[in-house]
């Protein structure tokens, strides 16, 4: 569309070729070549343990890495596109560039050095970014979804861990996964104020198990799980998402990469609201082998998935913000720009650094959610009808005996 541009890029032996295409344009631009430590760094600045221990440092670091990675990798593309009314970007990255979130990167450097991460010029003040694994994969239309009627109801999952915390054993076993377990606060009040948007269906605490979730999935449009997932550094068929426990039962509680692969789904969106879900190893010609490519490959349409480690927290307020958006019919990712910039408007100084509000991003089909109206399927457009007939006929009556 005339407000749409799609930025591949292609990391060759030479360089980096990002091809920048808009609806009456395109363009292939050859980029100095990244190396894949420069993006480990960027990644590196947005963990606290990097901020925290020297937040002066660490805003300047952030400053120079955000807007050199900018000018680099994004500048030149985006020149094609200069005055012709782009808001949305595509993009498709490639190898280590998966890695990078592009909305972080600074347009522009602040004229102070004194640390006000919500007065930096992200990319995503002034665009709306998704991702695809391919540009083909990004715009083909699936044939097995024409005849699928799209009914906008959502399945909320929110797990309970006391039985694995209290499971010695089990937390031993649970030690090799990249983050530590513990229970999460603020999942249950997320699912409830996300259900308050679209119908459907929450599970929360002993009901959010395996066996639930894998019973009721395909009946829904939106599937939303917030709740633990854990990244395997060394086998990513081993990386899981993990549900409520349940005893005497086949289902061990956790829901692997290799399962998700055989599993026939249909959602118009998954949301992976949990840490790493974006996260895995990197398979030359395939890209990252996440939770996130797996549901993507079962048939989500989309995926909200997650960079890094979540802060709970923030992860319910912006998701809640998100489902609002969604369900005032903005695009997927418009209504995920708009939460997060809501949320950094309104964070306090201490909450502003984008550890909190950027680890989620749109993967896929950005569409909106909006249920579309049908009006031979509204039983109140036949009452409407009737009353109308009816007023009419005790009108002309009452006018005719006047």
């Amino acid at each position: 569309k005339s407000n749409e541009a799609l930025l591949e890029y292609f990391v060759g032996s030479d360089g980096i070729y990002a091809f920048a295409i808009a609806s009456d344009t395109a363009q292939v631009f050859k980029l100095d070549t990244i190396g894949d430590q420069r993006i480990q760094q960027f990644q590196d600045m947005i963990q606290p343990e990097k901020y925290m221990a020297d937040q002066s440092l660490s805003y300047q670091e952030y400053i120079k890495s955000a807007h050199g990675l900018f000018i680099d990798l994004v500048k030149q593309p985006l020149s094609l596109l200069e005055g012709k009314g782009i808001n949305k970007l595509y993009i498709v990255p490639d190898k280590h560039l998966n890695y990078l979130p592009f909305e972080l990167l600074l347009t522009e450097k602040p004229a102070s050095d004194r640390p006000n991460y919500k007065g930096l010029n992200y990319l995503l003040k002034d665009y709306s970014v998704s991702y695809g694994y391919s540009a083909s994969i990004l715009f083909r239309e699936n044939p097995m979804r024409k005849d699928r009627t799209y009914k906008g109801n959502m399945l909320a999952v929110a797990p309970s861990y006391q039985k694995i915390l209290s499971d010695t054993t089990e937390l031993a076993r649970l030690g090799k996964f990249r983050d530590g377990f513990a229970e999460l606060k603020y999942n249950k009040s997320e699912v409830d104020g996300i259900g308050s948007y679209f119908d459907g269906e929450v599970l929360k605490g002993d009901q959010a198990t395996e066996e639930a979730f894998t019973d009721k999935f395909q009946q829904y449009d939106i599937l939303h799980l917030a709740m633990h997932a854990l990244v395997d550094n060394e086998d990513s068929d081993k990386s899981k998402l993990v549900f409520t426990p349940q005893k005497d039962s086949l289902y061990d509680s956790y829901l692997h990469n290799f399962e998700l692969y055989n599993l026939n789904m249909n959602p118009k969106m998954a949301v992976l609201s949990a840490c790493n879900t974006g996260f895995g190893s990197l398979a030359s010609g395939e890209g990252v082998m996440s939770l996130a490519r797996a549901f993507t490959y079962a048939g989500a349409e989309s995926v909200v998935m997650s960079h890094w480690r979540v802060d709970d927290q923030a992860s319910s307020t912006i998701m809640q913000s998100f489902y609002k958006y969604l369900a005032d019919g903005q695009q997927k990712d418009e209504a995920l720009r708009l939460a997060k910039l809501d949320y950094l408007d309104s964070a306090p100084a201490t909450a502003q650094h984008p550890f909190h509000w950027n680890n989620f991003v749109v993967l896929g089909d950005v569409s909106s959610l909006k249920v579309p109206f049908v009006w031979y399927k509204a039983w109140w457009v036949y009452l409407i009808g009737v009353l109308l007939i009816a007023s009419t006929i005790i009108y002309r009556r009452n006018f005719s005996r006047g």
